[in-house]
């Protein structure tokens, strides 16, 4: 999958909904290294958002304690990511 300029415009776009509305300052990225995660990555730095990268093959129990320490109230994640998240409790932004 290739994503266009206009496809990670998109996704900042969305990105900034969410955050213009809440006072977070970091996001958890859960998913794999695809085009998406980077687009996220790229949104996030052009939004000056800190993320914090999470690998969906990671055991829940690790996951969940990064997410904790970080203090993170928002993952992004793809179709893995999603099957690793759900035991999480953080919100979830899916693209």
């Amino acid at each position: 999958m290739r994503l266009t300029f206009r496809e990670v415009d998109r996704i900042c776009g969305e990105l900034y909904e969410i955050f213009r509305k809440s006072e977070q300052s970091a996001i958890g990225i859960l998913t794999q290294k695809t085009e998406t995660s980077y687009a996220a990555m790229v949104s996030c730095w052009a939004l000056g958002i800190s993320f914090v990268p999470l690998n969906p093959r990671w055991p829940a129990e690790k996951t969940a304690t990064i997410i904790a320490e970080a203090d993170l109230k928002f993952v992004i994640f793809d179709r893995v990511g999603k099957s690793a998240a759900q035991d999480l409790h953080a919100r979830k932004w899916s693209h």
